[in-house]
């Protein structure tokens, strides 16, 4: 049976990146095998995406005014009686309470009228109530009314900035993800390992279960074995492969940590 040309060549061009003195200089399809299967830049598009509709949110949903509410609670700030002119629901909710705004009207000393707004979650007063404000002496548009809060959801606002976070750790990841493959292809030492042991165990990634590879030296017969955990099956039936007939792996070691290795003979 002829062996298929297309596997030929894939070892051959294996064996040149191998043999190849560092830094390598691999061809682009297998450099750009080894980043997809580390990370595919679908993951950075959902990333990114994901950060910029989380965008949205701390655009609308943000406590802005979180700075103006922390200048409040300085010894410095006036208190004064403010009558509530308008009083209306929002289209926020906090714990299924509808919060409520308020637009009031003071006087400062020197005569003054300043209108502000606030909010609470419920209602607390009325139109025509009176209330006492407190507000910056230097700048009395920075008011608000004992008891009520500058923004809509106030402290809890902070958590619409979790949306982007995780956006941008998805991409950032998943970029860190490639560039240390990448780095592996080109800088990466290369070692002979034997399996000696796949074990299945009871975690499960992606509803995939996670397994512990154990690799020696190949050159070590009495070394202790590294552990690798890998789920990727295409990686797990390799390493059973290798483990039924006893024949070593090639890996390149990440000259950064010695602990990651890129299985290279998969590409």
């Amino acid at each position: 049976m002829n062996p298929d040309p297309a596997d030929t060549s894939r070892l051959d061009q294996l064996a040149a990146v191998l043999a190849s003195p560092v830094p390598r200089r691999p061809p682009a399809e297998l450099l750009a095998r080894v980043k997809n299967e580390a990370a595919s830049l679908i993951g950075v598009g959902f990333g990114v995406f994901f950060a910029a509709f989380g965008s949205i949110f701390v655009a609308l949903f943000f406590p802005w005014q979180l700075p103006f509410e922390l200048r409040l609670k300085l010894p410095d700030v006036r208190t004064a009686e403010a009558r509530i002119e308008r009083v209306e629901a929002t289209n926020f909710s906090i714990n299924e309470t509808r919060v409520r705004g308020y637009d009031f009207l003071f006087s400062t000393p020197d005569g003054a009228q300043i209108r502000g707004r606030c909010y609470t979650t419920g209602e607390r007063w009325s139109e025509g109530a009176v209330a006492t404000v407190r507000y910056v002496a230097g700048d009395p548009t920075v008011a608000c009314l004992e008891g009520a809060r500058l923004s809509q959801g106030g402290w809890i606002g902070l958590l619409v900035l979790l949306f982007p976070a995780v956006g941008l750790g998805v991409a950032g990841y998943s970029l860190l993800e490639r560039r240390r493959a990448e780095r592996m292809l080109i800088h990466g030492a290369v070692a002979e390992l034997r399996v000696t042991a796949v074990e299945s165990t009871k975690i499960q990634v992606n509803k995939r279960p996670l397994f512990r590879i154990a690799l020696a030296p190949a050159d070590a017969p009495g070394a202790e074995p590294r552990i690798e955990r890998r789920s990727d099956p295409r990686a797990v039936r390799f390493a059973l492969e290798r483990l039924e007939s006893s024949q070593p792996m090639f890996v390149l070691v990440d000259p950064k940590n010695p602990t990651r290795t890129l299985w290279i003979e998969l590409y």
